[in-house]
């Protein structure tokens, strides 16, 4: 018979972790009521060194891998097992995904230039994004921005070799980035939107050097007139004390103006911020 990957993953512990008993399921009484593997006593399942070898046989006779799979397995390895999906027993879609963009200058993988053109960006393991060379790193918030990066026009990055990285989302996930920034050793910048949340992503990241916001003055003047309460309002309690306490002077000195504002801005509507070098 072809087993759900559930039935097959629950076999696989068996026969790996070897218990006396587990707590009743589903599944555990699906193999005591057809395969009579495990005997049950009240609300348990027990199990002896027959039902450990009842579970491995089943296995083998299923075609199946008898110890659980590790998560990074491809899904391209998984022909070797007849009668299941290639999706079972395989790694998410996106997991070790991090996505990269030259931001500015030249950034290099193996001595060859990193090349991503305007409007995109590249993914990359994490072990890969390891290897791509940079002055610094700079983490932008959302992924629009990060895609459209080249339209900020007014970012100075001072002639330096910056690579972007984005921060993440539920499909590119934040374990992924944060292991990257972690174990890289430059500098890094931060490129969030003008709110509490942003403000207090920036704060956690290591070695920062600077926040990305544009000039003050448009950037107030934009703030005011583009009314976002609804980016200050709803965050405000839950950064303020962290954000008043920072260890960082410019994360402060940030705050003020900001709390000062009781609105927040956008990355997004940033594209039109005018260019201040130095």
């Amino acid at each position: 018979m072809t087993l759900t990957p559930k039935q097959a993953i629950f076999l696989q512990r068996l026969v790996a972790d070897r218990p006396t008993a587990r707590r009743e399921g589903k599944i555990a009484m699906y193999f005591v009521t057809h395969f009579a593997i495990g005997v049950r006593v009240g609300r348990m399942v027990e199990y002896c060194d027959a039902d450990i070898t009842a579970a491995l046989n089943f296995l083998q006779n299923s075609g199946l891998p008898t110890i659980p799979l590790t998560e990074d397995m491809r899904r391209a390895q998984t022909s070797q097992f007849v009668g299941i999906s290639e999706k079972t027993f395989s790694q998410a879609p996106h997991k070790d995904s991090v996505s990269l963009k030259v931001a500015s200058g030249v950034c290099r993988v193996k001595e060859r230039t990193l090349v991503t053109p305007a409007g995109c960006y590249g993914v990359f393991t994490v072990e890969q994004a390891m290897q791509v060379s940079a002055d610094r790193i700079m983490v932008v918030e959302n992924l629009e921005t990060f895609r459209n990066l080249e339209l900020q026009r007014w970012i100075d990055y001072g002639g330096l070799n910056v690579l972007a990285v984005y921060r993440g989302d539920s499909r590119f996930a934040l374990t992924d980035v944060t292991k990257v920034i972690q174990e890289r050793k430059e500098s890094t910048w931060a490129f969030f939107d003008f709110d509490p949340a942003g403000l207090a992503m920036a704060a956690t990241l290591q070695r920062l050097e600077r926040i990305i916001l544009p000039d003050f003055d448009w950037l107030e003047q934009e703030t005011r007139r583009c009314k976002r309460s609804d980016l200050f309002a709803p965050q405000v309690n839950q950064y303020r004390n962290f954000l008043e306490t920072a260890e960082n002077k410019s994360v402060r000195a940030i705050w003020r103006r900001m709390s000062s504002l009781n609105l927040g801005f956008p990355q997004e509507w940033m594209e039109d911020a005018p260019f201040r070098a130095g």
